[in-house]
């Protein structure tokens, strides 16, 4: 893919270029900035071009530049496809297949030489998006041959959604440019700069926000469709999906740092669609922290103010070699002088190193951990040890499983709301006495170690149903609560496997849930993730020690805020690679 890139570049970034369309954008920013005389930017756009495009020259161009592929190219368009439509049959015959993944690459195969006979000093296309730069005579003369040449090619110009752009020098000068192109293409749109956006990013400070305000009202509507499905699977499309994921781009390819307000109406948006999705009262703390990433206790759904500054210095140092190509007296170093200033004092840290400047992460995570940081700092014994806990990879594993009911992963909109409160810290209930006597407060977090809660043996159950299934899933036979293996109390281990797990011996397992935040175990959770199943697990250990020897037996130890015991962990990695080697699953080792 990168070697066909090749083929078509620097004019054509639209395949084999990583970041293509972004470093279109900056280029294009870049180009405007440099305006000392009075010049014209022209966006063209074809009507239906992927549609269009005769075959024969799209065959000619692939058996000239890509010889090896053409025999396949030429099985596949030689002759015109037949599409149904009820009783209806239509022939496709111009133009590639939609769906078909050689179509981009063989659109800028056929578009390569007019694309490459431009003469303006400003010549760039994403697939069929054009952008030509220069003085008026510069580009009207590319005008005229991309109408005659694309003509040619089965290609035809929209004039109602091509746009014009005059700038440098002064109005006075740019008038009559944009009289003489209006004469030449009727119709043609002339927008402002606080309009002007390419492949929809805003390249002018000024048309910044009006971009943010429309991706607000999106996120505004999506909350009204949200509401009408599962709150698990609501959340799980709101993080992946439609929240930061619709904004990414915009914040990559433009300085949407610099509008802060409008990045908040966002967050707002966004705040609000999780509250009524989760069904808890997200305030400032709590926002805060489902703000973070879900590997530090959070939900993962960022904030576009925190977030908008490392993606663009990111993305503006990936682009960084491609635009200097493209538009040599680019200043990309001053571009982001003042971004990286701003960076440094909030992180209170150096810039990464330049080799490292086109990741995100790396502008990025001393953000995130900043953020993490400072309240942990300022917490409570009790709220430190719920952060530690929430932050541990295996907590947050949930998050990020597939909520489907087949699957068995898909939580009813209680227990959800339940899950996502313990979470964040946030407000579960009004205060009421318990029916064992202690007095709950609004958190809500006393039911997970009463002696009298209704989930406690179902909680257990569950667990050991787990294990038993995944056990059984990679061919080792075993049995609930085997006989002939009871402690001297008359209690039992909850599984045995019925063949050898290592060394000959057979497996004996039992699962204990302890609670995180209980009185016995806090102030070692406040210092150590895992503090408490750890600690439960060697209690556990010393009540079974007459089967050492007989059996291998494992303390599965558990956390009530979802942290894993080293030896719960260790044992479900072994379990994990015996499924894996016998199903050939590598996602059996994930967590």
């Amino acid at each position: 893919m990168e070697a066909m890139g090749v083929l078509v570049r620097p004019q054509q970034l639209g395949y084999g270029t990583k970041g293509g369309a972004e470093a279109v954008v900056h280029a294009t920013r870049a180009f405007l900035e440099h305006d000392s005389t009075c010049q014209v930017l022209l966006k063209l756009d074809f009507r239906n071009a992927s549609n269009t495009l005769f075959r024969d020259r799209l065959l000619q161009e692939v058996l000239r530049l890509l010889s090896e592929f053409f025999p396949f190219v030429y099985q596949l368009y030689r002759q015109p496809s037949n599409l149904l439509y009820g009783e209806h049959v239509l022939q496709s015959a111009c133009s590639v297949q939609q769906g078909d993944p050689l179509g981009p690459l063989l659109f800028c195969l056929a578009t390569r030489s007019l694309s490459k006979s431009l003469t303006s000093p400003f010549n760039l296309w994403y697939l069929d998006d054009a952008t030509l730069g220069g003085t008026l005579e510069q580009v009207s003369a590319d005008l005229q041959t991309v109408i005659s040449a694309g003509a040619a090619l089965g290609l035809q110009l929209n004039m109602s959604k091509c746009e014009v752009f005059a700038f440098g020098e002064t109005v006075r000068e740019r008038t009559p440019a944009i009289a003489k192109m209006k004469v030449q293409c009727p119709g043609i749109l002339l927008p402002e700069s606080h309009s002007l956006t390419l492949l929809g990013a805003p390249l002018f400070p000024e048309a910044i926000p009006k971009v943010l305000d429309g991706k607000t009202a999106l996120a505004e509507l999506m909350t009204l469709r949200l509401e009408k499905i599962s709150s698990h699977q609501a959340l799980f499309l709101l993080k992946s999906c439609l929240s930061i994921p619709k904004l990414l781009y915009v914040l990559r390819c433009s300085p949407a740092y610099k509008c802060q307000q409008s990045l908040r109406h966002f967050d707002d948006a966004i705040r609000s669609c999780a509250a009524k999705i989760a069904n808890i009262d997200m305030n400032d703390d709590t926002w805060r922290q489902a703000s973070l990433p879900v590997a530090n206790g959070g939900l993962r759904l960022r904030c576009a103010a925190e977030l908008a500054l490392p993606a663009y210095l990111a993305s503006v140092h990936a682009a960084h070699h491609l635009v200097s190509q493209i538009v040599p007296e680019a200043d990309l170093d001053g571009v982001t002088a003042e971004g990286i200033t701003l960076w440094s004092a909030i992180c209170d840290v150096e810039p990464p190193p330049s080799l490292m400047r086109s990741l995100r992460k790396m502008w990025d995570t001393p953000i995130v951990e900043r953020q993490f940081r400072v309240p942990l700092e300022q917490s409570t014994p009790t709220e430190k040890a719920r952060l530690h806990a929430v932050s541990s990879k295996e907590s947050g594993a949930w998050l990020d499983a597939l909520p489907v009911s087949v699957l068995g992963n898909l939580l009813d909109d209680n227990c959800f709301r339940i899950s996502v409160g313990l979470r964040l810290g946030a407000k579960l209930c009004e205060p009421h006495a318990c029916r064992c006597g202690v007095q709950v407060d609004g958190l809500g977090r006393h039911g997970l170690a009463c002696k009298n809660s209704a989930g406690r043996h179902s909680r257990h159950d569950a667990l050991n149903d787990i294990i038993h299934r995944a056990l059984t899933s990679c061919q080792v036979h075993n049995i609930r609560e085997p006989n002939g293996l009871l402690r001297d109390d008359g209690r039992r281990p909850d599984g045995l496997t019925l063949v050898p797990w290592c060394q000959g011996k057979a497996l004996a397992w039992d699962v204990t849930v302890v609670d995180t935040l209980g009185q016995t175990y806090l102030q070692g959770s406040t210092e150590r993730v895992g503090f408490a199943a750890n600690q439960a697990e060697e209690k556990k250990r010393s009540k079974y020690v007459e089967l050492e020897g007989r059996y291998l037996f494992c303390a599965v130890g558990f956390e009530t805020f979802g942290v894993f015991g080293n030896e719960a962990r260790d044992l479900i990695q072994k379990i994990g690679k015996k499924i894996m080697d016998r199903t050939g699953e590598p996602r059996s080792l994930s967590s």
